[in-house]
């Protein structure tokens, strides 16, 4: 049994090693990774030293903060990041320029618009969630911060300019860990780590656009409709994905006390996000440009015959990540196993999903409709149940409701593909995509 288990890894790891596109895709991937978990390293020492300076329960306040920021970026960056990666390389020199002009005035335009409506919205929001005024402030100034840095690393990212994006990610951290260093002796709120996260992305975002090299200025409403009509779709994806990985928090704020709000921000949130920047900023920012060009079933059915190999490597490496983490921690709060192989389980699948969810995604309309479809189907009913099982078994429920989520999800993506992406065409899941 064990020599046949080793003689299956072997070939798969041989099929591996002589794809071409793989040996490309891993060669980038290794110029960032160092640069990349460096960074992400930093700011978990920076949580792991702010549950130390303030406690667990702060951790809950963060991470509601952040996650709230998360949502108000998505009609901000309205999904242009996408069609930068998209669409740029596609792009001569000429062509270029004007891109990327178009992009960025339309971006300006649009975050300027957007932050007046939100802070004009202010007392409305907060009478409905419960948010004080100055949450809400400190997740408008993130969310606008987040939106320049995401569009400048889009632009890097189709330049695959993999090196110079992971030193300035690391500078920006750098700042950020500084920060939070210094401050945390001096500050006893939780406010000094969401200035610091702010800082962050500005210093990123500025040092990026001084290396993106723009000849002479255009503007193209033809490239601004290009670029919205392709990220619309991705952003309406990107709320539903929301609506479903970053809603809990909020959900167990509403039914669990402040202290297992900390808890399992620590426990499950920490985690996720880890993962969340180890996955988009490290592998992604080379997988999406690697993959632009290829056959996306190709892709699709790797990711496939991975599975057995790539489910256990992120699930134990989850697990590691959290008995780490608890230690790191200063051991401030329970050691739960039962959390911890849960979470670990539910990140595990969650990586799958996001595989395949980035492989149709930069295929254009008719992948984003695919993603699309694969989370709208199911999302009010999955909704529902993380309500419904956070209200009744506190974080346990929402850590299991989260697992059941990441299993509904791929079932529907291998349902999907298999039933109308491949048999029908995806146009017939919406009349307005074409091909």
């Amino acid at each position: 049994m064990t020599q046949q288990l080793v003689k299956s890894i072997s070939q798969r790891v041989v099929i591996l090693i002589s794809d071409g596109n793989i040996k490309k895709f891993f060669s980038s991937l290794g110029v960032v990774f160092i640069f990349r978990f460096t960074t992400a390293a930093l700011n978990m020492v920076s949580i792991a030293l702010t549950v130390r300076y303030i406690g667990v329960a702060a951790m809950g306040d963060i991470t509601m903060v952040q996650n709230a920021g998360y949502l108000l970026v998505i009609p901000i960056v309205s999904g242009i990041n996408y069609s930068i990666i998209k669409y740029l390389p596609q792009c001569g020199i000429k062509e270029r320029n004007e891109f990327i002009v178009s992009a960025f005035l339309a971006n300006i335009s649009v975050t300027a618009l957007l932050v007046l409506a939100y802070i004009s919205a202010s007392e409305l929001f907060c009478k409905i969630t419960g948010f004080s005024t100055d949450k809400w402030v400190l997740s408008i100034i993130f969310a606008a911060a987040l939106n320049f840095s995401m569009v400048m690393e889009s632009v890097l990212r189709s330049q695959k300019m993999f090196f110079r994006l992971s030193c300035l990610k690391m500078v920006g951290s750098l700042f950020f860990f500084a920060i939070v260093l210094v401050c945390g002796f001096i500050m006893k709120s939780f406010y000094y780590f969401v200035i610091a996260m702010i800082i962050n992305q500005c210093v990123f975002a500025i040092l990026a656009f001084r290396d993106i090299k723009i000849e002479r200025m255009g503007f193209s409403m033809k490239a601004v409709r290009l670029i919205y009509s392709y990220g619309a779709i991705n952003m309406v994806s990107w709320i539903l994905s929301y609506a479903l990985f970053s809603t809990d928090i909020f959900i167990v704020g509403h039914y669990c006390s402040a202290y297992d709000v900390g808890l399992y921000s620590l426990y499950h949130t920490n985690v996720r996000n880890f993962f969340n920047i180890m996955f988009h900023e490290v592998f992604a920012v080379v997988f999406l440009p690697t993959i632009a060009e290829i056959d996306k079933m190709k892709v699709y059915r790797k990711i496939i015959g991975l599975i057995p190999l790539l489910l256990p490597f992120s699930v134990l490496a989850n697990a590691a990540f959290s008995i780490v983490m608890y230690f790191m921690y200063g051991g401030t709060y329970e050691f739960n196993w039962l959390y911890i192989g849960i979470v670990s389980i539910s990140t595990g699948f969650h990586s799958i999903y996001w595989m395949l969810n980035s492989a149709f995604t930069v295929e254009g309309k008719r992948g984003a409709v695919l993603c699309l479809w694969v989370v709208g189907v199911p999302l009010p009913l999955l909704l529902a149940a993380t309500v419904w099982i956070t209200k009744s078994f506190g974080i346990t429920g929402a850590m299991v409701s989260s697992l059941i989520a990441q299993l509904v999800l791929i079932g529907m993506f291998i349902l999907t593909i298999k039933r109308l992406y491949l048999k029908y065409n995806i146009s017939a899941m919406s009349p307005i995509v074409k091909g």
